[in-house]
């Protein structure tokens, strides 16, 4: 392991990049301030610097290792930040290595933090209710079992808190029913018995010149050493041929193989905040992103007379109009079957499948949800929060919050309402 620093003025040759890279051996990992720019890493320009450093990185088959965010953080108005720090390791497999950016310090550049580990380190992924491992069945039992029918609904209150009510037994329901993670192994060292044999005699044979410094004994040993590398590349040669050649199409182990080809690691942009300052966490950014869209939909502070119309005409004692018919648990089951699985749950991650595999009694206990609404002339307050995605508007500079458009995505529960009425 190595640290590096380059200096911003000078700009190293390509074979000064390769001469420190062989200097540090067959596997390494060095990170730091490169100060080289390049969008293989991430960065947003291509300088010199940047394009020497690529191509030595390529002459000895290194991999880069960044957190995806910019590291250096100008004061200059008129600069953007960029991600100048990251890690370069040869002969480490990505899944043992995870970068994590350090705020602590007051500096331009964040400092990175590489974990290195001797098995395959967790990552961070999105919290879902299922798996494709779910035991649907399992989880309409766990319901059928659990589920009260017999929740009074005279209040908007008490509409409130049937509510969640519903929401919590689902999850819980297919918490229960989907198996936990599956936890990898750890990585077991079948090497053959001749190379772990000439791994043997190779140290008894560098004891011997260490001790006698015969120029016979250095002899066998430089010999031994030869034999063992060209052994070794065998090896991992014959392992890779037939890594590929057992790659089909007819199950996952294609995909699994260019899955990361295919999802490259995104870079998050920087955003300027209300006061000119740069979010560096997401905390800073959540709120950079809700203050602008609390200034973006305000309600409009302007009367209108027709409100007043409009609200009498909903208070009068005896309308014109029949109320709305009441649901029927058919009417509800025909929507959540006209659902799309694949769209993207709210808050709740109840999604489309959920509903779709639910038994009658939980399509009984949410018709009576929805005529409660109807009837009650209330909607309930959990299923008025939404989850905001801030998506980037194509040709707008991603610094500026402006430059986003919000997405809300409410729980699947509330738009099956939108469906049966």
């Amino acid at each position: 392991m190595s640290a590096v620093y380059c200096p911003p003025r000078h700009a190293p040759p390509s074979a000064t990049y390769s001469d420190f890279f062989r200097s540090l051996g067959r596997r390494f990992l060095v990170g730091g301030g490169w100060n080289a720019k390049h969008t293989t890493w991430d960065a947003r320009l291509i300088t010199p610097k940047g394009r020497n450093l690529l191509s030595a990185n390529c002459g000895c088959y290194g991999n880069y290792f960044r957190t995806g965010e910019p590291t250096y953080w100008t004061t200059d108005h008129h600069r953007l930040p960029d991600l100048l720090d990251f890690f370069v390791a040869r002969g480490i497999a990505a899944k043992f290595i995870r970068v994590e950016p350090v705020f602590e310090l007051s500096s331009d550049h964040s400092p990175i933090l590489a974990t290195v580990g001797d098995h395959v380190l967790p990552r961070v992924v999105s919290p879902t209710l299922t798996t494709n491992h779910s035991d649907w069945d399992a989880c309409c039992a766990y319901i059928t079992t659990h589920i009260d029918l017999h929740l009074r609904i005279k209040q908007r209150s008490e509409l409130d808190d049937a509510t969640p009510h519903f929401t919590t037994l689902l999850q819980d329901a297919a918490w229960h029913s989907s198996p936990p993670p599956r936890t990898l192994p750890a990585p077991v060292q079948a090497t053959a018995l001749h190379i772990r044999n000439l791994v043997t005699d190779k140290r008894r044979a560098r004891s011997r010149w260490q001790r006698s410094r015969n120029q016979g004994e250095r002899a066998i040993y430089n010999r031994l050493k030869r034999n063992l590398q060209a052994d070794l590349r065998g090896a991992r040669n014959a392992t890779f041929s037939n890594y590929i050649t057992s790659l089909s199409t007819d199950d996952t182990s294609l995909w699994k193989a260019t899955k990361g080809f295919k999802r490259p690691q995104v870079s998050i942009p920087p955003v300027r905040t209300s006061n000119g300052s740069w979010a560096k966490r997401d905390i800073e950014r959540a709120t950079a992103f809700g203050e602008h869209l609390r200034q973006v939909f305000t309600p409009l502070s302007s009367f209108n007379p027709h409100d007043l119309v409009v609200s009498d005409s909903l208070d009068v004692p005896y309308p014109m109009s029949l109320p709305i018919t009441p649901f029927s648990p058919a009417d509800v089951s025909a929507a959540i079957a006209r659902l799309n699985v694949r769209k993207a749950p709210g808050y709740d991650l109840i999604s489309g499948r959920v509903l779709q595999e639910l038994p009658p009694a939980a399509v009984v206990l949410l018709t009576t949800l929805y005529n409660s609404i109807l009837r009650l002339s209330y909607y309930p307050l959990q299923w008025k929060f939404a989850q905001i995605v801030m998506v980037p508007k194509p040709g707008k500079p991603a610094h500026d919050v402006a430059s986003y458009r919000p997405i809300s995505l409410l729980p699947i529960p509330s738009k099956v309402l939108g469906k049966v009425s």
